[in-house]
């Protein structure tokens, strides 16, 4: 199996003068959700549909409770999620509460293993319109 990729036109206006050039995107071929997924590892384990569904479910929950308690949560050989914050710019830590602070987005950072397995990702070029 290979992830497929067509090229796209870029600008790059950070250069004096301004660069045309091209640039791979990949395409996906469509979105698991976590349905699909408890069924996919039921067929590749003992357990059944609904225990592998539930476990996720139950793992999102915890994931969900940790992280909101201050927690990064680390799954072994996959990586690690963690909270990120924002808020307005100020000069000093006085100008701030906590209030004023807001849930920006959940981080992940894949572990070594996952970075290096993917490293042997093949891709495949799609046919595409002529560029």
């Amino acid at each position: 199996m290979s992830v497929q990729y067509k090229m796209i036109q870029i600008a790059d206006t950070i250069n004096k003068p301004p660069k045309k050039g091209l640039k791979p995107s990949v395409v996906s071929k469509g979105t698991f959700d976590l349905k699909m997924l408890a069924k996919e590892i039921s067929s590749a384990s003992s357990l059944s549909e609904g225990d592998v569904y539930s476990s996720m479910i139950n793992m999102r929950d915890m994931m969900v409770f940790l992280l909101q308690n201050g927690f990064n949560v680390k799954i072994d050989d996959l990586g690690t999620f963690s909270v990120t914050a924002q808020s307005r710019i100020v000069e000093s830590a006085s100008e701030i509460r906590a209030a004023s602070i807001h849930f920006k987005r959940v981080a992940f950072r894949p572990a070594r293993s996952l970075k290096d397995t993917m490293q042997k990702t093949q891709f495949e070029r799609i046919k595409d319109k002529k560029i």
